[in-house]
């Protein structure tokens, strides 16, 4: 039976997901199309993607597109097959970047690995104590009947459901308050990236803008192909972006607008705005851990005290009163 304050150890997905990634990258720069690429990718990827990988590669032999075969990975590769589409509804522009953006994404996957696991090696000790704690008003349930107290008259049962809900909610709540690592790129710094690499291979800002629109990852679609469409009323790529709803994509903005300005390297400007909005992530994901603690005294003191007192001392005073 699996009890619902632990969970298994995950396995190592992310590390499995970089090494497929580093796989793919290897693949195209040794000479093949993306297409070929995909193709055959299944063959060099750890053993718990390849049956995902091999089901999308028979998907393109079938004549699929490669972005329309990626959306099949996501069982593999998880969100970060929408990242890879990106890439590939890029590739006519990526040009010579487009194994350095895979290189890129792989390396993204490989940071998110190493922020989970010090997030987990950060809360470990936190989380098991307090789930310790949270568990003891369980195991006053088998020593009711030391107490003398009757448990299977209604005030009895009473007492046991509700102490053993409050002592169930604590956890659930404490688990809900543990912090953890996201598990997929943000989609503003995938798009970022994406055209970063297609700038630095020669593409143009305002063709490039345009194809990201239609191959963006789906939490900023929507954002981008609206600024799309103020771009065709008149506005510059920057002023529309700032139009949007988007914290992120209106950070691109001032990105874009800055690099334009000072006459810098556009390139070189998204990579760096993606580097600050992972790092400003980081940090956040840092604070939350500092927190964590001090939020789980309030489950603590809200369902485990008191299912403390319903499970383990209400029973023996119960049982003097009779």
């Amino acid at each position: 039976m699996k009890l619902p304050w632990i969970r298994s150890r995950p396995a190592d997905a992310l590390g499995e997901r970089a090494r497929a990634v580093r796989a793919l990258a290897g693949l195209l720069r040794a000479g093949l199309s993306p297409r070929e690429a995909l193709s055959i990718w299944h063959e060099d990827v750890p053993e718990a993607l390849s049956e995902d990988l091999e089901r999308m590669a028979r998907r393109i032999a079938l004549g699929e597109t490669t972005t329309e075969a990626l959306s099949s990975a996501s069982v593999a590769l998880g969100t970060d097959a929408q990242s890879l589409q990106v890439l590939f509804g890029m590739s006519s522009l990526l040009g010579g970047d487009f194994t350095r953006s895979i290189d890129g994404l792989a390396e993204t996957i490989e940071k998110r690995r190493a922020s989970q696991q010090e997030t987990l090696a950060a809360v470990a000790g936190m989380t098991l104590s307090a789930r310790i704690i949270a568990g003891l008003p369980l195991l006053c349930i088998p020593l009711g009947p030391a107490s003398g107290a009757p448990l299977n008259d209604p005030t009895g049962l009473m007492l046991v459901i509700v102490g053993a809900t409050l002592a169930v909610t604590g956890m659930r709540w404490m688990r809900h308050l543990t912090p953890e690592p996201p598990e997929t790129e943000d989609g503003v710094c995938a798009a970022a990236r994406a055209v970063a690499g297609a700038l630095s291979g020669g593409a143009g800002l305002h063709l490039t803008l345009e194809t990201a629109a239609r191959h963006a990852p789906p939490d900023v679609r929507a954002e981008l192909q609206h600024a799309q469409r103020l771009t065709h009323l008149g506005l510059s790529w920057p002023s529309a972006l700032r139009r949007t709803s988007s914290e992120g994509l209106i950070g691109m903005s001032v990105a874009l607008e800055r690099a334009t300005r000072k006459g810098l390297p556009v390139a070189t400007a998204l990579e760096a705005f993606a580097q600050w909005r992972d790092a400003e992530a980081q940090r956040a994901l840092d604070r939350s851990v500092r927190r964590a603690p001090i939020f789980m005294a309030i489950p603590l003191v809200v369902c485990v005290l008191p299912s403390f007192l319903l499970l383990g001392v209400a029973p023996f005073l119960r049982g003097l009163a009779l």
